[in-house]
């Protein structure tokens, strides 16, 4: 498995704390790692290909309905250690994430008031939504308990939180300042 797959080792990691089909796969990248990660099925069915070749995963075919056969992954010992090893190494660096809005308020200029404050309107909503969403997730998964501030996957959701709440703040200062 090449190092630079990192796919490979998002779905090792998945499959570390339970076996999951290929489409539970996919809906995970939709609710847990979509926060940091995308991938599609078209992305995860050969990587996972990759993975049984390399005897990192494992699968058992169960019987859903009639006749439906339903992949059932499970990581292997060998997988478990492939996927500790790159916890191991540094952290590759990755060019800016493309990001739409930014890009347009670039272009827009006082000309533009009326575009600048509907595309900062609209973007204030979309990132109230997110942090709601994110605050209920957290709270969902991980409760009040001050042990679980130490999980990665708190971590994770905490910075998003931090982030989203930075931007929100952002974007309602330049409405005041617009207005």
């Amino acid at each position: 498995m090449s190092h630079r797959d990192k796919l490979s080792y998002i779905i090792l990691g998945l499959l570390k704390t339970e076996p999951l089909s290929g489409y539970d796969l996919k809906k995970k990248f939709e609710s847990e790692v979509g926060e940091f990660w995308q991938a599609n099925t078209g992305q995860i069915y050969p990587s996972l290909r990759v993975l049984l070749n390399d005897q990192a995963v494992t699968f058992d075919v169960h019987i859903v309905g009639e006749k439906l056969e339903k992949k059932t992954y499970q990581i292997t010992p060998k997988g478990i250690e492939l996927f500790n090893e790159w916890l191991k190494h540094p952290v590759d660096r990755y060019p800016i994430q493309k990001d739409e809005f930014m890009l347009r308020l670039y272009f827009l200029d006082d000309k533009n008031e009326a575009n600048l404050q509907k595309l900062i309107e609209e973007e204030s909503i979309v990132h109230q939504k997110k942090l709601e969403y994110l605050i209920k997730r957290q709270k969902d998964l991980f409760g009040e308990d001050e042990k679980n501030k130490k999980s990665g996957h708190y971590l994770v959701l905490d910075f998003a939180i931090q982030r989203e709440t930075f931007k929100k703040e952002w974007l309602d200062s330049l409405l005041k300042d617009l207005k």
